[in-house]
Protein backbone atom coordinates (compact mmCIF):
# COMPACT_ATOMS: atom_id res chain seq x y z
CA UNK A 1 0.00 0.00 0.00
CA UNK A 2 0.96 3.84 -0.82
CA UNK A 3 1.64 6.22 1.92
CA UNK A 4 -1.66 7.53 3.33
CA UNK A 5 -3.91 4.58 1.98
CA UNK A 6 -5.98 2.77 4.44
CA UNK A 7 -5.73 -0.17 6.72
CA UNK A 8 -7.80 -2.75 7.76
CA UNK A 9 -9.84 -1.93 11.10
CA UNK A 10 -11.30 1.86 12.41
CA UNK A 11 -9.06 3.68 14.46
CA UNK A 12 -10.62 5.32 17.90
CA UNK A 13 -12.48 7.75 16.11
CA UNK A 14 -13.88 5.22 13.89
CA UNK A 15 -11.83 6.29 11.06
CA UNK A 16 -9.74 3.48 8.86
CA UNK A 17 -5.93 3.32 10.26
CA UNK A 18 -3.56 4.79 7.78
CA UNK A 19 -0.95 2.29 6.71
CA UNK A 20 2.20 2.30 8.03
CA UNK A 21 4.07 -0.61 6.82
CA UNK A 22 7.13 -0.44 5.13
CA UNK A 23 7.48 3.32 6.57
CA UNK A 24 10.86 4.24 8.21
CA UNK A 25 10.27 6.93 11.10
CA UNK A 26 14.27 7.85 12.78
CA UNK A 27 15.93 4.69 13.49
CA UNK A 28 11.93 2.57 13.31
CA UNK A 29 10.75 1.01 10.40
CA UNK A 30 6.70 -0.03 10.78
CA UNK A 31 6.26 -4.00 9.94
CA UNK A 32 2.68 -4.91 10.46
CA UNK A 33 -0.36 -3.32 12.10
CA UNK A 34 -0.93 -5.25 15.59
CA UNK A 35 -4.38 -5.39 17.86
CA UNK A 36 -5.91 -2.40 19.12
CA UNK A 37 -4.10 -1.10 22.17
CA UNK A 38 -7.18 -2.65 24.29
CA UNK A 39 -7.40 0.27 26.70
CA UNK A 40 -7.19 3.44 24.71
CA UNK A 41 -8.34 1.07 21.74
CA UNK A 42 -5.42 3.26 19.46
CA UNK A 43 -4.12 1.93 16.31
CA UNK A 44 -0.46 0.26 17.30
CA UNK A 45 2.74 -0.93 14.72
CA UNK A 46 4.97 -3.83 15.19
CA UNK A 47 8.31 -1.78 14.29
CA UNK A 48 11.98 -2.66 13.78
CA UNK A 49 14.41 -0.73 15.27
CA UNK A 50 18.11 -0.69 13.41
CA UNK A 51 19.64 -2.09 16.53
CA UNK A 52 17.17 -4.76 16.01
CA UNK A 53 14.87 -4.60 18.54
CA UNK A 54 11.57 -4.88 18.02
CA UNK A 55 8.55 -2.70 19.63
CA UNK A 56 4.87 -2.01 19.47
CA UNK A 57 3.83 1.38 19.60
CA UNK A 58 1.02 3.86 18.41
CA UNK A 59 0.63 5.45 15.19
CA UNK A 60 0.37 8.79 16.46
CA UNK A 61 3.66 8.75 17.90
CA UNK A 62 5.48 7.64 15.18
CA UNK A 63 3.90 10.17 12.62
CA UNK A 64 4.28 12.88 15.32
CA UNK A 65 8.04 12.23 15.56
CA UNK A 66 7.94 11.34 19.59
CA UNK A 67 9.29 7.48 18.88
CA UNK A 68 12.38 7.52 16.93
CA UNK A 69 13.99 4.44 18.14
CA UNK A 70 13.20 1.67 20.88
CA UNK A 71 14.80 3.59 23.53
CA UNK A 72 18.75 3.15 22.13
CA UNK A 73 18.81 6.67 20.60
CA UNK A 74 18.34 8.01 23.85
CA UNK A 75 21.21 5.52 24.74
CA UNK A 76 23.65 6.54 22.67
CA UNK A 77 22.97 10.29 23.11
CA UNK A 78 23.39 9.81 26.84
CA UNK A 79 26.91 8.10 26.18
CA UNK A 80 27.67 11.52 24.07
CA UNK A 81 26.88 14.11 26.18
CA UNK A 82 29.50 13.05 28.94
CA UNK A 83 32.27 12.36 26.59
CA UNK A 84 34.86 15.20 26.77
CA UNK A 85 36.76 14.26 23.50
CA UNK A 86 36.97 10.71 23.08
CA UNK A 87 40.72 10.41 22.48
CA UNK A 88 41.58 8.71 25.84
CA UNK A 89 42.75 5.77 24.12
CA UNK A 90 45.17 7.53 21.84
CA UNK A 91 48.70 7.05 22.12
CA UNK A 92 49.57 10.26 22.77
CA UNK A 93 47.50 10.99 25.50
CA UNK A 94 47.99 7.77 27.36
CA UNK A 95 51.99 9.05 27.10
CA UNK A 96 51.18 12.54 28.65
CA UNK A 97 49.42 10.94 31.46
CA UNK A 98 52.50 8.55 32.22
CA UNK A 99 54.50 11.36 32.56
CA UNK A 100 52.09 13.57 34.37
CA UNK A 101 53.57 12.01 37.56
CA UNK A 102 57.09 12.89 37.06
CA UNK A 103 56.13 16.59 35.89
CA UNK A 104 54.26 17.24 39.33
CA UNK A 105 57.44 15.96 40.83
CA UNK A 106 59.29 18.97 39.36
CA UNK A 107 61.70 16.28 37.63
CA UNK A 108 63.15 17.42 34.21
CA UNK A 109 62.48 15.62 30.83
CA UNK A 110 64.81 15.46 27.98
CA UNK A 111 62.68 15.40 25.12
CA UNK A 112 64.13 14.93 21.88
Amino acid sequence: MKFGSVCSGPSKAGRPAIDLRGQRFGRLLVIERTANHARVDRPTWLCQCDCGAEVTLYGGALRSGRNKSCGCLRRDRAGQLYRKHGKSKTPEYVMFFDILPALKDGDSLALG
